[in-house]
């Protein structure tokens, strides 16, 4: 379904959202307190599309997200591919309550099998972490980026390689438009996104 953002994608800002609340006294003093919590959050521009058998494939799509009301899952380019030399996926080591923000895998893994900035999820849930120093070795420590949503077992999979996103259009976002002007091909698409949580 999401393959038609690949395919025609000019540009995508990936945006990590982490919220904070702040208190600044007269004396300009400031108290920062962060929430436990993050989003995804993707600006995406396509090309100019072709031919309006594509442009009506890509105007259908984005319609039919309903401004945040439909869910799909989206392998984004670059970002779902690991840079460390992940292969294959790896198991947690043993269980973990939701709110760490560190947990072992198990097994010999090797040298930079995840490094700063890959990304990964667990299967059974949708949130995507981001690792956040490299990882080798045997039963290596992995530290993400924000605490865990859900608790995991020593059974759960976690997912190095193609990771997918959950996503929605992001709600009260400016309508989607088709626009076409003189020549066969679109003017380009865009459109914000936002992890499912």
């Amino acid at each position: 379904m999401s393959a038609i953002l690949n395919q025609f994608c000019r540009s995508i800002e990936l945006k990590s959202n982490t919220p904070n609340t702040f208190f600044e006294s007269q004396s300009l003093h400031i108290e920062t307190w962060s929430i436990p919590s993050h989003r995804w959050e993707v600006e995406y521009k396509s090309n100019p599309i072709n031919g309006t058998e594509n442009q009506r494939k890509m105007w259908v799509f984005l319609n039919s997200l309903k401004s945040g009301s439909v869910e799909f899952d989206w392998e984004i380019p670059i970002h779902s591919v690991p840079q460390g030399s992940a292969h294959s996926n790896a198991m947690v080591f043993q269980d973990y309550n939701a709110g760490v923000t560190e947990f072992r895998l198990l097994g010999t893994l090797g040298d930079n099998f995840l490094i700063a900035g890959d990304l990964l999820k667990f299967s059974n849930h949708n949130k995507v972490y981001m690792v956040v120093e490299d990882v080798s070795g045997t039963n290596p420590i992995v530290k993400v980026n924000c605490p865990l949503k859900h608790a995991v077992t020593s059974s759960t999979i976690v997912i190095t390689r193609n990771v997918a996103f959950k996503m929605i259009l992001k709600p009260n976002t400016q309508i989607v438009s088709y626009s076409r002007s003189v020549g066969s091909f679109s003017e380009p698409f865009s459109a914000q996104f936002i992890e499912k949580l």
